[in-house]
């Protein structure tokens, strides 16, 4: 499995995606399977709103990337075999 083109480990396999306002493409491979790219999708994390009453903690969520969340939070990847 690749994460923006990072190998990150064999498939089935966790792995935590850095936040932020656009997904990363994530790669599946196997033998005899053809690979398959998907790019989660990331949305706005309306719990970031409450923290602009504290701007110093809206400001540490804008440059952590929390205010943005991928939905749904698990992703199942299925490979069609090689023909």
């Amino acid at each position: 499995m690749q994460v923006n083109g990072i190998d990150k480990g064999a498939a089935p396999l966790k792995v935590k995606l850095k936040r932020g306002n656009t997904g990363q493409a994530v790669t599946v491979t196997a033998t005899g399977y053809e690979p398959k790219t998907i790019v989660p999708e990331t949305n706005f994390n309306a719990a970031t709103l409450g923290n602009i009453v504290f701007l110093p903690m809206f400001a540490i969520d804008l440059i952590t990337g929390a205010m943005w969340k991928y939905h749904p939070k698990r992703y199942m990847v299925e490979l069609e075999k090689r023909r």
